[in-house]
């Protein structure tokens, strides 16, 4: 059952052993959280790359890495971080988005910062500016958009990185049908749609192989049901190898909420499939 849980601003460890915390780690990552956090061999620790950002209570601040919309019209001025899902081998692109917020007060300053750094997992990050190993940075003073790029190299063989850009004909329709079957309740149809995310995160990354069906069990024959996304958009990632759909509230297009609202144990709602891949088999899940 996948329960509401108190957050905690640490780097996760992706990769260590999830016994004794499953539970917790199963809701972090299907909120896609950890999802897609790609990590590097070192000596002194397990390093992981983070984006730490901060923004300012008059302004919205959406942040992407290689089109990957990571956050998305973000209020307020708490600096947290949050890890880039899909890398490149080599040159990266981060993109920092700043508009002043209509509803904020008329003569507050608006201005972000936003930073790509190393980091052990497990370690506690700072605000932009505070962190070490940082490789990328932005910082805007006013409402307005910047890119950087930053490197990095020897990522694991990740699937998606040698696919070709393509267009995006026939995903709603594989949305559809993911849709369906996670309504019906079909186990094998919905794990279908999930390979080349298993592919990644159980054969290269190490997770547990049986997590992800503990997942759906619990998603599609518990407490949750599936709910109409609305309109959806589209747009390409990763130079066209793969896209990402959201709804209006920026949620991938599978979205789960409870059975009985009045259970206040449970998530409000639970999204997935925000990011897609057309493989030999069809339009797959590539990261929720």
């Amino acid at each position: 059952m996948f329960m509401k849980a108190g957050s905690s601003n640490f780097i996760p460890d992706v990769t260590g052993s999830l016994q004794g915390a499953e539970k917790g780690l199963k809701i972090i990552a299907l909120a896609g959280a950890v999802l897609g956090a790609v990590t590097m061999s070192a000596q002194a620790c397990e390093e992981t790359l983070a984006v730490a950002y901060q923004g300012s209570e008059a302004g919205k601040l959406t942040i992407e890495v290689n089109d990957v919309i990571l956050l998305r019209d973000h209020p307020g001025s708490f600096a947290n971080f949050i890890p880039p899902s899909l890398l490149l081998e080599g040159e990266n692109i981060l993109r920092v988005r700043l508009v002043k917020d209509a509803a904020a007060a008329g003569a507050e300053a608006v201005g972000a910062k936003a930073e790509v750094f190393k980091a052990c997992q497990g370690t506690f990050p700072e605000a932009p500016g505070q962190n070490e190993n940082v490789i990328g940075e932005i910082s805007l003073d006013q409402p307005g958009e910047a890119t950087t790029g930053f490197t990095v190299k020897d990522l694991p063989a990740y699937g998606y990185l040698s696919a070709e850009p393509t267009d995006d004909k026939g995903l709603l329709e594989a949305i559809t049908l993911l849709r369906q079957a996670a309504s019906d309740g079909d186990m094998d149809a919905y794990m279908a749609f999930l390979t080349p995310l298993k592919n990644d995160l159980v054969t290269i990354e190490g997770m547990p192989a049986n997590i992800l069906e503990g997942m759906a069990t619990d998603l599609l024959g518990g407490d949750y049901k599936v709910s109409e996304p609305g309109a959806l958009t589209v747009h390409p990632v990763l130079g066209g190898r793969a896209y990402q759909v959201a709804t209006a509230e920026g949620d991938g297009p599978l979205i789960f909420v409870p059975k009985d609202p009045s259970n206040q144990d449970l998530l409000d709602k639970l999204a997935q499939a925000g990011i897609w891949i057309k493989t030999d088999d069809g339009w797959k899940i590539l990261r929720h």
